[in-house]
């Protein structure tokens, strides 16, 4: 037989004696303990909603790749729209530079060193301006309209579904 001693609330000694009997009663109670959690946690982890044919519909059309598809596909032609009426406008470029050397230089003259510093800035503007190609950008804002136009279509249709 052990001889466990506890200390208690009165800092008096509390004799606790162990035997097998208590042993295995203490062991049923921890399986006990441990089922009743594990069957617990099944069974809140189990339960989920109930799915009406609303929310199928709604949870397929949110997750759908064909709509995310073509919401990706709707930027990029009103990114290239945008693009096309920007190609209508005049280009501006310009550009500054300063540069400084210094250095030392042999004079042939006097057969000396003498010092020497040098400073020189350049500036660049310039512009252009497409008189005529062809009409090649209105043609490509109009095909860009076009697919930005019809694609809006497409995702109005697929709205009405939802």
């Amino acid at each position: 037989m052990n001889l466990l001693i506890l200390i208690g609330p009165k800092n008096d000694p509390i004799k606790l004696r162990s035997s097998s009997k208590t042993k295995i009663k203490m062991k049923k109670i921890l399986i006990l303990i441990f089922t009743c959690l594990y069957i617990s946690q099944g069974l809140l982890f189990s339960q989920q909603k109930v799915w009406s044919l609303e929310d199928c519909i709604r949870y397929a059309i949110e997750n759908n790749l064909q709509i995310k598809q073509q919401d990706i596909q709707t930027k990029v032609q009103k990114n290239s729209l945008d693009l096309a009426k920007l190609n209508l406008l005049p280009t501006l470029n310009g550009s500054a530079s300063n540069n400084f050397s210094f250095g030392r230089t042999f004079d042939q003259s006097t057969f000396s060193y003498s010092n020497r510093n040098g400073q020189s800035n350049n500036f660049y503007l310039g512009g252009s301006l497409n008189i005529f190609n062809g009409l090649q950008n209105f043609t490509t804002m109009s095909v860009n309209q076009e697919g930005v136009i019809g694609i809006s279509c497409g995702q109005g249709f697929l709205n009405l579904l939802a």
